[in-house]
């Protein structure tokens, strides 16, 4: 999910941890969940290392007094909110084209040759 996630959002430092000041996983998790929501408790207990960010109920570990070192979830926000460069329909498909990748279920996102096909693609430049 990276490389639209980076098309999706505006910032270079995307998944900065800035008490660490370098990437880490829990970083970007967090901003990924600001803008899609908490991925589905299903997917969550499919996850090999799910257990260092989310507890049994698939919720969030927030930072505690054992672990404060753990990063806060950041308030929500959506792609309309984050995408600054595009209006009217441009926008509104672009923003489709990008959530129709932008799906914590690698199921549900769509394929390579669907997203050939898709209206940000091949809409008309007049």
């Amino acid at each position: 999910m990276l490389a639209p996630w980076k098309v999706a959002t505006p910032r270079r430092d995307s998944g900065q941890d800035l008490k660490r000041g370098c990437y880490t996983t829990r970083a970007h998790l967090t901003e990924l969940i600001s803008v899609l929501g908490p991925p589905p408790l299903e997917l969550i207990r499919r996850g090999e290392r799910s257990a260092e960010w989310f507890d049994g109920d698939g919720k969030w570990l927030q930072p505690d007094d054992i672990e404060p070192e753990r990063l806060p979830l950041l308030p929500s926000s959506s792609l309309e909110a984050v995408e600054e460069n595009l209006n009217g329909k441009d926008k509104e498909l672009f923003l489709n084209f990008v959530k129709s990748m932008l799906q914590w279920e690698p199921e549900k996102r769509k394929t390579a040759r669907e997203l050939l096909n898709d209206p940000w693609l091949t809409r008309s430049q007049g």
